[in-house]
């Protein structure tokens, strides 16, 4: 089998986009396997460049948003209770104590850096991902 030649521009649009566009949306819009994109990221230890934001609502008053680190510190709570609260069985009771945590998508750690990589390569985001 022979290996894949990996471009800097390439490795610029990964760096870019990583943690804020899914395996499949790269996949797509690379031309190459995901796994096969995840391998090179995970071997070139490429960070991610953004993460899943998240809603907290007592009924229907939003309390606060954050990441996934700043929700669980902020209402104290350990991983499985947070992945109680966003599970669809969940949402179905939250009538009953009226917390629900929702995803609000995913988002760039640096989002003016994000767009400039993507202006200069001249990938129309709406194309590719469901992020817009």
């Amino acid at each position: 089998m022979r290996r894949r030649t990996w471009t800097k521009e390439v490795d610029r649009f990964l760096r870019a986009v990583y943690g804020i566009w899914s395996s499949e949306e790269m996949s797509n819009y690379l031309g190459i396997k995901g796994n096969t994109i995840l391998n090179h990221i995970y071997r070139n230890k490429i960070p991610k460049a953004g993460e899943m934001e998240w809603a907290f609502y007592r009924g229907d008053v939003p309390v606060m948003t954050g990441t996934r680190r700043e929700i669980k510190k902020e209402l104290e709570i350990d991983e499985d209770q947070f992945r109680r609260l966003t599970s669809e069985r969940h949402a179905n009771r939250s009538y009953q104590d009226g917390k629900i945590l929702v995803s609000i998508g995913r988002w760039a750690y640096d989002e003016e850096h994000y767009h400039k990589v993507l202006d200069e390569m001249g990938v129309d985001e709406s194309k590719w991902t469901s992020r817009v």
